[in-house]
C-alpha cells in the first residue's frame, strides 16, 4: 500500500492519497520549519527526525499499516538539514516501532531565486545570489526551502 502527501514551508494544505480508495484528509501542518542556521544543527536535525518518524506512525495507524517500509523525504538545497544525519537519528528513534527499518529517500530540490530588479528566475552558483542577468543583489526565493514527508510507503 503506498499513501502520499506533502506540506511545504508555506503552509499549504495538502492530503494524503491512500490507494484503498480512501482520501484522508491532512489537516496539520506535516514540517512548518524555517531552514536558517541554527545554533545547535546537531539538535536541528533530532526533533526534524522525530517529527517525521511521529507523522509516518500516526499516518500508518490510520491506514492500519503493519509496517512502514519507506519514506520520501523532500529537502530543499537551502535547506540545513543533512541527509545522514537524519537517516543516523532515524536509525535510533525508530527502533522498536513499526518502522524500523524503513528506508529513507531523499530528493533534494534546487535552489531557484527571483531577481528584485529585473524580476529573472536564476539558480545561484557557489553560494552567490548575485543576479547574473543584470548584477542586482536582492532576491526571493522561488525554491530551496523545502522540507516535507512527501509519500509513506507501507504494509498492510
Amino acid at each position: 500500500m503506498y499513501f502520499g502527501f506533502g506540506i511545504a514551508q508555506t503552509g499549504a494544505m495538502g492530503g494524503v492519497i491512500l490507494r484503498t480508495n480512501h482520501t484522508y484528509p491532512l489537516l496539520e501542518f506535516v514540517l512548518f520549519l524555517g531552514c536558517f542556521p541554527c545554533e545547535q544543527p546537531i539538535m536541528h536535525e533530532l526533533s526534524v527526525t522525530q517529527s517525521i518518524l511521529n507523522i509516518a506512525l500516526q499516518h500508518a495507524e490510520k491506514a492500519n499499516a503493519k509496517r512502514v517500509t519507506d519514506l520520501h523525504v523532500v529537502l530543499g538545497e537551502l535547506s540545513t538539514m543533512v541527509d545522514d544525519s537524519i537517516q543516523f537519528y532515524w536509525d535510533m528513534i525508530a527502533k522498536d516501532t513499526i518502522a524500523e527499518g524503513a528506508t529513507l529517500h531523499f530528493r533534494r530540490v534546487p535552489a531557484e531565486l527571483q531577481c528584485a530588479s529585473c524580476f529573472k528566475k536564476y539558480r545561484p552558483t557557489d553560494g552567490e545570489w548575485i543576479c547574473p542577468h543584470c548584477g542586482g543583489v536582492g532576491a526571493k526565493i522561488i525554491a530551496g526551502e523545502e522540507l516535507f514527508v512527501e509519500a509513506i510507503d507501507i504494509e498492510d
